[in-house]
């Protein structure tokens, strides 16, 4: 994995002072060729230097910062740093970088090495930039660039430019160009990726800004962002944090509000909320055993929800069977109020026949009736029931048996009855057929690719005199002790009061 060190240029990232002046005055490589009386201080300042290499006279005025009062900084970046590049590099050491060399002196104490090296500057056409034009960084970019190759921290790094040669202060464009430009470097595999150093306190806001949000939108928690205040040492900024942080808290109350477990995983990282998205996902579809399994993890770490021990206490009195009756619902509840019809159809189908296969169970007495041939060999134990299914499903004994679909299963529920020895659950035989009602819907669904809209679900439920908002609230009403969505607002709250 790589670290990458990426440094927008500013005017102020090459500067000078007093005494490196004079040092290299006394050296003979520079000249002092005029001063002036800084009104702000009431003290004289350097105006202007000349340089005795190639006899180029340079600009420069005091950094108004006050904690800097004794450095110079470049009236025009461009031609002075024109005049740099040029001249004798033994002459030029007295040049600085404070605002470069603390944070690579950090990152050396911190990681050691940089891989990779982005340097990003301005160099715009003259009559469209006007009196900017004279600010632009490119030779600051040169002069910085060496000063970095000759730092034990980015002495071997690969080096790239990025020059922003127009519209440096669009921040639209700046964010639509940085993707073309530098593709590459924005595609590389995240795995790839150990950390970004954003250095982007020098240069343009606009380029800035575009630039940090564009690393986050690629790079989510890889970016750290170093700055370095004039007056104070390095600091990393929590700013990326915070920012995606908040950015998918946003999205996580959008996808819990839709109880989507599966996809909030994928944005967030802390230990407690994803184990407990696992354990709301795998409850979605199913599968008890496995989110029990994933709530015990979370146990181990001292952590515990009065709601989710009430759910496994429940699971553990009524058994997982009866658990899952109770979750097929919840995910019939959850997909109408998303409006996905033809899921509420397929939910309430299939809790249409796990709603009877207790009882089923009990009578033929084999709890297996999800295997055809142990269903079929205690159907047949039955006095006169296999003849029963026969003339009620008008079809004669399958060669491989009888199967447990909703049609068999609701035939053998009601010869149970037929001898008025047990009285008939009312409850039960009600929403059983209610749920039955649907079974078109379910077929055409299934079998002609037809999709379900609200209207169909109503239509086809007043053949059983009910609705379907009834309907769901007399289901409710049969598991009792089922408020709003269950189990799954339990776990959507207290994810969000996790995050």
């Amino acid at each position: 994995m790589k670290n990458y060190l990426i440094i927008t240029i500013g005017t102020r990232d090459v500067q000078t002072t007093e005494k490196l002046i004079q040092e290299s005055v006394d050296q003979g490589h520079l000249a002092i060729e005029s001063r002036f009386l800084n009104q702000a201080t009431g003290k004289e300042s350097i105006s202007s230097i000349r340089l005795l290499s190639t006899g180029e006279i340079i600009k420069i005025k005091a950094n108004n910062n006050e904690q800097f009062s004794n450095f110079y900084i470049f009236s025009s970046p461009r031609e002075a740093g024109q005049y740099l590049v040029q001249a004798p590099t033994d002459t030029t050491n007295w040049l600085t970088f404070p605002l470069v060399k603390a944070p690579l002196n950090w990152l050396q104490q911190k990681i050691g090495f940089i891989d990779y090296v982005l340097t990003v500057f301005t160099d715009q056409d003259k009559p469209v930039a006007g009196f900017h034009w004279k600010d632009d960084t490119l030779f600051f970019n040169k002069l910085i660039q060496k000063f970095l190759q000759n730092h034990p921290v980015t002495e071997k790094a690969f080096y790239e430019d990025y020059p922003i040669t127009q519209q440096p202060v669009n921040i639209d464009y700046q964010y639509d160009h940085f993707e073309q430009a530098k593709g590459g470097l924005l595609h590389t595999n995240i795995d790839e990726v150990e950390n970004i150093y954003l250095l982007a306190q020098g240069g343009i806001d606009q380029i800035n800004t575009a630039l940090t949000l564009k690393l986050l939108e690629h790079f989510p928690g890889k970016v750290r962002y170093l700055q370095q205040p004039e007056d104070h040492s390095v600091e990393e900024r929590k700013f990326p944090r915070k920012f995606l942080r908040n950015i998918n808290k946003v999205k996580a109350a959008e996808l819990l509000n839709r109880f989507d477990f599966n996809a909030i995983q994928a944005i967030i990282h802390d230990k407690k909320p994803l184990l407990l998205s696992r354990v709301g996902d795998l409850l979605r579809n199913l599968h008890v055993e496995d989110a029990r399994q994933c709530y015990n993890q979370l146990l181990k770490s001292k952590y515990s929800n009065s709601g989710l021990d009430t759910f496994w206490q429940l699971v553990n009195d009524i058994g997982e069977y009866q658990a899952r009756q109770r979750l097929l619902f919840l995910n019939a509840l959850v997909e109408y109020k998303q409006e996905q019809y033809n899921e509420v159809v397929l939910r309430l189908r299939t809790l249409g026949e796990v709603l009877l296969g207790p009882n089923i169970a009990e009578y033929i007495a084999e709890q297996d009736i999800a295997s055809r041939k142990k269903f079929d060999k205690a159907v047949l134990l039955i006095n006169g029931l296999s003849k029963h299914l026969e003339i009620i499903l008008n079809m004669k004994r399958p060669e491989y048996g009888w199967l447990a679909d909703a049609k068999t299963l609701r035939a053998i529920y009601d010869y149970r009855y037929l001898s008025n020895v047990e009285e008939k659950p009312v409850t039960l035989t009600n929403l059983s057929d209610c749920i039955d009602s649907l079974r078109d819907l379910r077929n055409k669904l299934i079998h002609s690719a037809q999709p379900v809209t609200r209207q169909d679900l109503e239509n086809s439920l007043k053949s059983a005199n009910t609705s379907i908002d009834q309907l769901l609230e007399d289901i409710r009403a049969y598991f009792q002790n089922i408020t709003g969505f269950g189990i799954y607002d339990t776990i959507r709250e207290e994810i969000k009061a996790l995050l």
